[in-house]
């Protein structure tokens, strides 16, 4: 699975797609608005918990993602609900955790 922002001017979605860019799930993007609807996760989990939101629990998923929706707290709230995840993260988004902290997560291989 693939999240992704598609284009930088004009209309732009918020994509979950399928490894061969099958399109599963879809969000207009409208403004810093869209998708604040954790505010714990902030807009980039909340939007990657959006377009999750559908999916079957029954099978595992792997979700990939960049860095712009990827955060420690979307990371340990994605294994809590069972998903599998892989992206860039940010300093700015370590939430002042030491490099101990992050390899002792359960989500870190």
């Amino acid at each position: 699975m693939f999240i992704l922002l598609s284009i930088r001017f004009g209309f732009k979605l918020w994509a979950l797609t399928t490894s061969t860019a099958y399109l599963i799930q879809a969000v207009p993007y409208q403004g810093a608005s869209t998708g604040k609807t954790i505010p714990e996760l902030g807009m980039g989990g909340s939007v990657v918990m959006d377009l999750i939101s559908e999916l079957p629990r029954s099978t595992k998923y792997n979700l990939y993602f960049d860095n712009l929706f990827i955060s420690l707290s979307l990371m340990d709230r994605l294994t809590k609900e069972g998903f599998g995840a892989t992206g860039t993260l940010r300093s700015i988004r370590t939430e002042k955790a030491s490099k101990s902290n992050v390899k002792k997560s359960s989500w870190f291989i």
